[in-house]
């Protein structure tokens, strides 16, 4: 994942959306890879948003105190739009 985003914004891409309708579990790994990506395309006008976790990603990520952090989204359409305005 973190060799994905990377490749990414390496080729301009600052506003990423991240569907995680089927990630199961994430772990410490996992968020600090978002939470890296989100820095990253912040510092360059962009912005990394989730959509559709999963309860137990987002416990994890409640638990981790990251829902404060990034915006999610009930669906990818959501995220994208929100780019538009």
């Amino acid at each position: 994942l973190e060799n994905h985003l990377k490749s990414l914004i390496s080729n301009g891409w600052v506003q990423l959306v991240l569907n995680l309708s089927d990630t199961e579990y994430m772990s410490s790994a996992g968020l600090r890879t978002l939470v890296s990506t989100s820095k990253t395309v912040k510092a360059d006008s962009g912005d990394l948003r989730l959509c559709n976790p999963s309860q137990r990603v987002a416990e994890v990520m409640r638990l981790g105190g990251l829902l404060n952090v990034f915006t999610i989204y009930g669906s990818q359409d959501e995220a994208i739009a929100s780019f538009a305005g």
